[in-house]
């Protein structure tokens, strides 16, 4: 086989998948032979999701639908990957079997129906019969092929079409799946845009899969590395999704103690508990109509789980303190881990049952060392980004000595640690207001990257050291200036950018909580003390 992109291989995989369908379909003396084929789907997958998904209409399906629209079926995958065998789902009934045992009521697979979302979604673009078959490599499922049907007076009986056409199917995946994985080349590329402006060869095809993800409410569980990127990919599958002008809620749960969270996610009714002197809306509540990210939902506690799997089961909840009815939610949730969950299931941190739920769609995000030819992109972005915000304008540029030495570097804290990286060397770079084109040669990548060679220390203290060198400097430009000298006491101004970043992060109360300040949160004399502190703020450039 000739080196092609997966997801061209793929495509003439699945039509002679759909070949074989069609004629097996119209040889039947049964009431499918009236059916018609909507599609067939490749679904390759990894232990941690989706590698890539390819769909290919059938010939002559003109059913009214969105042809973005998603059917995945988490049962299906679950029972192909379980037995490594065919296995057949009635969405109307819901019913799956193993492909060959339709006819007997008692070989229902235990424990396994298709859930009521997805029989929603199958039947709302026509779907009544669903056929998948494993695709295999190194003896191994790495996957399957979905092939939709619409057959209604075949509900209840068995598909004669799927008992002929499966195994002539499998016989094919079987030959042309592994050869196709092998001889795979370079994806083809994936256009940039403002949401997601560097996407290089290794994340092409994972930016297609949430691409299609993203036309349906499916929840997507976006797993990876911390600052590999997952939160900017929650926004931009949140941005291409049909909520887009809806609210983007995101919640970062390690932010919280866990005796905060419950109320922060559901929200309360005044009396809920000592604090609640009043009603207060949850993230849960302000995402309606639109996108809820929870990032890090492993660091929730196992009462909280449970609320959250009432949610993605039921649509609904209800505010903390509540005896009203359950309030009915119109969002839809991505959800973010840098953990394994199913070891935190083993150890009984976390509910079998909730990671069934999120993991209809789950997507691996590769690290920023996997995708290597990322760096250049992402490090020319992160300056202009900088120079932007602190001069208005764009015109900043890295050597090109400079970012062979980003390119040549680990980077374990991935794009945040590119970013903080970038930004360090802006800093050490950067003039008095009104200079011209800012330029970063080796030399200063080379003093902004010290800060992460120093051997045990942590990034709070680079960024402080970072901080202070920008201290140093305006203290001499004011003393070139003559204008209103620095004194030790004007440093204390950083306690104000602290809790103006918390402010803006976690609102004000969680603010001051965070630091272990509750007492002035529960006395209400926090708003003074925040006061104050962005009033030393404003001195410290009010008489420049």
């Amino acid at each position: 086989m000739a080196e092609r992109d997966l997801e061209e291989a793929g495509s003439g995989l699945l039509r002679a998948a759909l070949a074989v369908a069609e004629r097996h379909l119209r040889a039947s003396a049964g009431p499918e032979k009236e059916g018609a084929l909507i599609r067939a789907a490749l679904h390759v997958r990894g232990a941690d999701g989706y590698r890539a998904l390819v769909m290919v209409d059938a010939p002559g399906s003109h059913l009214d639908r969105d042809p973005g629209e998603l059917g995945v079926s988490a049962s299906a995958w679950e029972m192909v990957r379980r037995l490594d065998h065919a296995v057949t789902v009635d969405v109307n009934l819901g019913e799956v079997r193993a492909l060959g045992q339709e006819g007997d009521p008692a070989q229902l697979l235990p424990g396994m129906t298709m859930t009521g979302e997805s029989q929603e979604l199958y039947l709302g673009h026509g779907t009544t019969h669903l056929l998948a078959l494993p695709v295999r490599h190194e003896g191994r499922p790495q996957g399957m092929v979905t092939l939709e049907l619409r057959c209604m007076a075949s509900t209840g009986a068995p598909m004669q079409a799927w008992i002929g056409a499966g195994p002539e199917i499998q016989a094919g995946l079987d030959r042309d799946f592994p050869a196709l994985l092998d001889a795979a080349g370079t994806p083809r590329p994936e256009v940039a845009d403002p949401g997601l402006p560097v996407v290089g060869r290794r994340m092409a095809p994972v930016v297609r899969m949430l691409r299609t993800f993203a036309r349906v409410d499916d929840t997507v569980l976006l797993t990876g590395d911390s600052g590999a990127g997952k939160s900017m990919l929650a926004r931009w599958i949140h941005d291409h999704s049909r909520r887009a002008s809806g609210p983007f809620e995101h919640v970062h749960l390690q932010n919280y103690p866990e005796t905060l969270v419950d109320g922060e996610l559901f929200g309360w009714h005044k009396g809920a508990h000592d604090g609640a002197r009043g009603d207060r809306e949850g993230h849960i509540a302000r995402a309606q109509g639109g996108t809820l990210f929870l990032d890090e939902i492993d660091k929730v506690s196992l009462p909280v789980q449970s609320k959250l799997l009432h949610l993605l089961e039921s649509r609904a909840w209800r505010p903390l303190g509540s005896s009203g009815k359950e309030r009915i939610a119109d969002l839809r949730v991505i959800v973010g881990t840098n953990v394994q969950l199913d070891l935190e299931v083993e150890q009984k941190r976390f509910l079998a049952d909730l990671l069934s739920r999120i993991r209809t769609l789950p997507v691996r995000v590769p690290s920023l060392d996997e995708r290597d030819d990322e760096i250049r992109g992402w490090a020319q972005f992160f300056l202009r980004r900088k120079h932007k915000q602190e001069t208005g304008r764009e015109d900043a540029q890295l050597s090109e000595s400079a970012l062979a030495l980003l390119s040549g570097r680990s980077w374990p804290r991935n794009l945040r640690q590119l970013d903080q990286a970038v930004v360090r060397a802006w800093l050490i770079c950067a003039d008095v207001e009104g200079q011209g084109a800012l330029y970063v040669d080796s030399t200063s990548m080379r003093a902004a990257l010290a800060f992460d060679d120093r051997a045990g220390q942590p990034a709070l203290d680079a960024a402080l050291r970072v901080a202070a060198a920008a201290f140093r400097r305006e203290l001499l430009q004011r003393r070139a200036e003559g204008s209103r000298p620095l004194t030790l006491e004007d440093a204390d101004a950083f306690r104000g950018y602290v809790l103006a970043d918390l402010e803006a992060h976690l609102g004000l109360d969680e603010a001051f909580i965070a630091l272990g300040l509750e007492k002035r949160v529960s006395g209400r004399n926090h708003h003074a003390t925040y006061k104050r502190e962005l009033e030393r703020v404003k001195d410290l450039w009010s008489e420049k």
